[in-house]
C-alpha cells in the first residue's frame, strides 16, 4: 500500500495482462509484471500497465535474475512511492514464488 493507500500488486506468469485488468480499474498499481513470452508483455505496455517501464519484466522467473529484478522494483516502489511493496497477489503464485525464492 502506499503512503496515499493506493493497493498495490505483482503480477507472475501475466500472461497478456488480462487478469490484472480488474485490479487497474480498481485503482491499484502495479508494481512488476512478469511474463516469459515478449509479445504479451508488449501487450501490457501498450495497456500502460505499469508506472515505470522497468516493471516489465520479459524473462524465466525460475532464474535468481529475474527474481533479483522483481525485488528490485519492490525496492524502488518502497523508496520512490514511500509505500510498502504488494498487498494483492494470486495465492498459488505467490505461494510458487515464496517456495521457489526462499526454499
Amino acid at each position: 500500500m502506499l503512503k496515499d493507500k493506493t493497493l498495490t500488486y505483482i503480477s507472475l506468469f501475466s500472461c497478456a495482462g488480462v487478469g490484472c485488468f480488474g485490479f487497474k480499474k480498481a485503482g491499484f498499481e502495479c508494481i512488476a509484471t512478469n511474463e516469459l513470452i515478449e509479445r504479451r508483455i508488449n501487450v501490457q505496455k501498450f495497456n500502460d500497465k505499469c508506472k515505470f517501464d522497468s516493471g516489465y519484466i520479459c524473462d524465466d522467473i525460475t532464474t535468481e535474475e529475474t527474481k533479483n529484478k522483481i525485488f528490485a522494483e519492490i525496492k524502488k516502489w518502497e523508496k520512490k512511492e514511500k509505500g510498502s511493496h504488494w498487498r494483492a497477489f494470486d495465492g498459488c503464485k505467490y505461494e510458487w514464488f515464496r517456495l521457489a525464492h526462499f526454499a
